[in-house]
C-alpha cells in the first residue's frame, strides 16, 4: 500500500517544481509516526518500507524522500525514528506550550515553544525542525472543557516568530514550520480573516522577509465580493 501511495505522490507531486524539497528530496511528514510503527509491526518493518520508496523514487529520477517524523521529542523517541529511517523530527503542534492551566494566556504560548525546542537538542540525536503553534482555542470543536489560549494578538504573534527567528539563528537553522494555515475549528490559523485581517501575515513579512517591494493584500471587498456578515470570536475570557 506505501509503495501504491508513493507511485501516486509521483505522478500527482513530486514533480512538481513548486513541491517543498530539502536537498532535492521531496519532504513527507507523518502526523501520527506511531499508527505506522504499530500498522507494521515494528521499526525493523518501518525501515524496509522506506527503503522501498526511496528506491522507487529514485527509479523516477529523484534522490529520493525526506521523511519527517511529528512526534514526541524525547531520547527514546527519536533513537527510534533514527532506527526507523526518519530523516528529521518536528511536531504537529504544541498548545500547551507555556501552559499553566486549561486556560492560559495567547502571550505564554508564544515564549513557551522555546524550551521545547531547547528539549530537542539535548541529546543531539536527529535533525530537529523547530515548529510554532500560531494559536489555539478548540471550543468550536470541543466545547467549554478544550484548552483555550486567550488574549491572542498578532503583536503578541510577533512576539513569537521574533523569538524563532532568533532561536534558528542561534542554531544555524533555516527551515521552521508555522501550524496552522486555517485550523478554524481549533484556533490555530494565520489565514486573512474579519478579526485580524492581514496582520498575523504581516508579522510574517516583518520577522522573516527581505525588505522589498511586498505584493498588495487583496480582501474580498477589493475584489468585489462581500460584504459577509461574520460573528467575531472573542479571545479574551473573563477572569476566573
Amino acid at each position: 500500500q506505501l509503495l501504491t501511495v508513493t507511485d501516486y505522490w509521483l505522478e500527482h507531486y513530486f514533480q512538481r517544481e513548486c513541491y517543498y524539497k530539502i536537498d532535492g528530496k521531496p519532504v513527507v511528514s507523518f502526523f501520527a509516526p506511531n499508527n505506522l510503527t504499530n500498522d507494521l509491526g515494528g521499526s525493523e518493518n518501518v525501515r524496509t518500507a522506506f527503503d522501498a520508496m526511496r528506491k522507487r523514487v529514485q527509479d523516477a529520477g529523484l534522490p529520493g524522500i525526506f521523511f519527517m517524523a511529528c512526534g514526541d521529542n524525547s531520547s527514546n523517541s527519536q533513537k527510534r525514528f533514527k532506527a526507523e529511517g526518519y530523516d528529521a523530527i518536528s511536531a504537529y503542534n504544541y498548545p500547551r506550550a507555556g501552559a499553566t492551566s486549561q486556560r492560559s494566556s495567547y502571550e505564554s504560548l508564544m515564549s513557551g515553544h522555546v524550551p521545547i525546542w531547547n528539549n530537542s537538542l539535548n541529546d543531539q540525536i536527529m535533525d530537529y525542525i523547530p515548529l510554532l503553534t500560531v494559536g489555539w482555542d478548540s471550543r468550536p470543536w470541543h466545547g467549554e472543557d478544550a484548552v483555550v489560549r486567550f488574549g491572542r494578538s498578532s503583536e503578541f504573534f510577533k512576539e513569537g516568530l521574533m523569538a524563532m527567528k532568533g532561536w534558528m539563528d542561534a542554531h544555524e537553522m533555516r527551515i521552521g514550520i508555522l501550524e496552522a494555515w486555517n485550523e478554524w475549528g481549533e484556533g490555530s490559523y494565520i489565514e486573512p480573516n474579519a478579526e485580524f485581517g492581514f496582520g498575523d501575515l504581516e508579522a510574517i513579512r516583518s520577522v522573516f522577509a527581505r525588505p522589498g517591494n511586498w505584493p498588495q493584500n487583496l480582501a474580498p471587498s477589493d475584489v468585489g465580493l462581500g460584504p459577509y456578515h461574520i460573528s467575531i470570536l472573542d479571545h479574551n475570557l473573563p477572569d476566573q
